[in-house]
C-alpha cells in the first residue's frame, strides 16, 4: 500500500516541511536473500524506485537514519544487483537471473553465493 502512494507520500512529506535532499530509500524484500535498496533523496526517490522496478513487500524509510545503512553488518552493499535463482526443469540446475540496474545495493547470503557457485 505504502509504495503504490510513494509518490504522493514523498511529494506530502516536502509540500510539510521536510526538504526535497532529505535522505530517503526503499527496502525491497527486508532481511532475505532478494532484499534490494533504493537510496535516494524524498524528491527523486518515487523516480529511482520505479527505474530499478521494486515492488512489494518494500518498507518506505526517510531521513537521516538512511545513512546509517552502510554501517549495519549484517547487511553489507554489494556493487552488483542480488541475482535471484531458480530450479530448471528437472535437472536441479540453478539459472541465474539478472536484476534490473539502479542505486540498488543488496546483501550476499550464503544461499545467494552458493546459487552463484551452481550456476
Amino acid at each position: 500500500m505504502g509504495l503504490g502512494a510513494l509518490e504522493i507520500i514523498c511529494a506530502k512529506l516536502v509540500e510539510n516541511g521536510l526538504p526535497g535532499n532529505t535522505p530517503a530509500a526503499v527496502v525491497h524484500a527486508a532481511t532475505t536473500p532478494r532484499q534490494r535498496i533504493v537510496t535516494s533523496t524524498l524528491a527523486d526517490l518515487p523516480a529511482q524506485v520505479r527505474a530499478a522496478g521494486l515492488k512489494t513487500p518494500s518498507l518506505i524509510v526517510v531521513g537521516t537514519v538512511v545513512e546509517l545503512q552502510p554501517l549495519v553488518p549484517w547487511l553489507p552493499p554489494v556493487t552488483e544487483p542480488v541475482r535471484s535463482a531458480s530450479r530448471v526443469g528437472n535437472s536441479g540446475q540453478l539459472a541465474p537471473s539478472s536484476a534490473p540496474a539502479a542505486k540498488v545495493t543488496g546483501r550476499r547470503t550464503h544461499q545467494a553465493e552458493r546459487a552463484d557457485s551452481l550456476a
